[in-house]
This record gives C-alpha cells, sequence and structure tokens, in this order.
C-alpha cells in the first residue's frame, strides 16, 4: 500500500480510493497519512490529491490536523504559489 499512495493521491480515480480508505479508518489510515505528509505540498496542489488533504482534515484527530496544518504553513508560499 505504502508505495502507491503518492500515486493514487494523483490521479482522480486513485484519489477517490483513498478518500475512502480515509473515511473508514481502519490499520492503513496509519500508513496513508504518512505517505501524504511526506508530500503534501505537491498533493495539496494536484487537482485530485488535494481531496485527499480535505478527507483527512474532515475524518482525522486533533494531532494528525495540527500535523497538516503545520506542514503546510511552513511551507505556505510553495502551497500558494501552486508549485
Amino acid at each position: 500500500m505504502r508505495e502507491v499512495v503518492l500515486e493514487f493521491c494523483l490521479h482522480k480515480e486513485g484519489s477517490r480510493l483513498l478518500q475512502d480508505l480515509i473515511g473508514n479508518g481502519g490499520e492503513q489510515l496509519d500508513v496513508i497519512f504518512e505517505e501524504i505528509e511526506k508530500n503534501l505540498v505537491s498533493i495539496a496542489n494536484d487537482q485530485s490529491g488535494n481531496y485527499c488533504i480535505q478527507k483527512l482534515l474532515d475524518d482525522s484527530d486533533e494531532n494528525r490536523i495540527d500535523s497538516i496544518v503545520k506542514h503546510l504553513t511552513e511551507d505556505i508560499l510553495r502551497v500558494s504559489m501552486n508549485s
């Protein structure tokens, strides 16, 4: 699973699958979160990937939300420039 998370985030159907997995929670959620967190800015700027981040923000605990916000604000210039 770990090796396909980034690829799935960046494709329409893969993103939808990951959003379903995020919504269902379970044991794969940790792996999905870790892999998305590694590539947060590029995923946030992708037309399909940003939905995975939105789903994580909607369905995650406070610690994960804080981590996502921290990473995005640390790199706010790249996020805001969509690059």
